[in-house]
């Protein structure tokens, strides 16, 4: 009897050690959002996750919220709460939370700030937000002084007012490059998936910069659309580039007689 018991404990210990669940725990320090519903996001990535049990929404209670699934592959998906005003873009919560096996917390403070950690690639991607929202503070500090001071009409001292727009370029340079090198060293990171990747590939600014960006991407990622219209993307660039042969193609004149586009280039 007691060694039936110790094999049935041991098969149940190794089926948790090897479960593919995870799990999302939210905290919600703002009392209004008490009762309101949080919307879960899929991504456009059908492999890896099992949603047959999975909920697409969930209800905050006693300021807390939870989802529960399986992946087989570290995916993502987008948590939403929606703001007070459904014309404004302005909702109370809107982020990637990287589903992969464990236990995952999401804080949602008093000022709308999130915070994920619990697992390996959540806590990457929030040590980069971390990062990125010091610079976006620096940011709007100055480029709030430009725009009040418009506002009231007040015509700021031209050194304050350089240096105030220096520190705004400097910021959005620096927001730039801080979105390119994490998702270059993370470009098989789930986190990267939904908007970082494809926005540092725009930002990048040359065709070298965006084929950098993408180089360490694995077989799985380059199955993803995300790596798929970054690629051809780099191909119509490639295409269009100064120096390269143009494309041929025959219309028909005023008169309706027949012509190329070589019979006038060189």
């Amino acid at each position: 009897m007691k060694k039936t018991l110790l094999m049935a404990l041991a098969c149940g210990f190794m089926a948790s050690c090897n479960s593919n669940t995870y799990t999302i725990n939210g905290v919600v320090e703002i009392p209004e959002l008490e009762g309101r519903t949080v919307y879960r996001m899929w991504s456009d990535i059908p492999q890896g996750l099992t949603k047959n049990s999975e909920k697409d929404s969930t209800v905050i209670t006693n300021g807390k919220f939870t989802f529960k699934g399986e992946v087989t592959n570290p995916n993502y998906c987008n948590l939403y709460i929606p703001g007070d005003n459904p014309r404004v873009n302005d909702p109370y919560l809107h982020t990637t939370v990287v589903m992969e096996k464990g236990n995952i917390s999401l804080l949602l403070d008093a000022d709308k700030n999130d915070i994920v950690s619990g697992t390996p690639l959540n806590d990457i991607l929030q040590k980069h937000e971390n990062e990125y929202r010091k610079v976006q503070e620096r940011l709007y500090k100055s480029y709030n002084v430009v725009e009040q001071a418009k506002k009231d009409g007040v015509e700021l001292p031209a050194e304050e007012l350089a240096a105030l727009n220096k520190e705004i370029n400097e910021c959005r340079e620096l927001l730039v490059k801080l979105n390119y090198d994490f998702a270059k060293e993370n470009v098989n990171n789930p986190a990267v998936w939904c908007m970082k990747l494809y926005n540092a590939s725009v930002q990048s600014g040359s065709v070298q910069q965006m084929k950098e960006l993408i180089a360490g991407a694995d077989e799985y990622t380059k199955t993803l659309p995300v790596y798929k219209g970054i690629i051809e993307k780099i191909e119509t660039l490639e295409r269009t580039a100064v120096g390269q042969p143009f494309i041929d193609f025959t219309m028909n004149d005023p008169e309706g007689k027949e012509v190329k586009l070589s019979d006038y280039v060189g």
